[in-house]
């Protein structure tokens, strides 16, 4: 759902590999191995800015990416 790569390090619910991409059994496995990716690698951030900062620096490719997401 999230276009996730499968976990080496941390913990995760993945089943195994796709095309690069974990594969879960449910979709709601697949939201909780995304919380568990934030929780484990993005804990210091504490503000909506710092988020959109984080996204804009780390994600997406596409410079207008968090200007679009804010306007959703």
């Amino acid at each position: 759902m999230f276009g996730m790569k499968e976990a080496v390090v941390r913990s995760n619910l993945a089943k195994g590999t796709n095309r690069g991409h974990a594969m879960y059994d449910t979709w709601q496995e697949c939201v909780i191995d995304y919380a568990l990716y934030y929780s484990t690698y993005l804990s210091d951030i504490k503000t909506e800015g710092e988020y959109f900062e984080f996204l804009k620096q780390n994600y997406a490719e596409d410079p207008t990416y968090v200007t679009r997401l804010k306007s959703i």
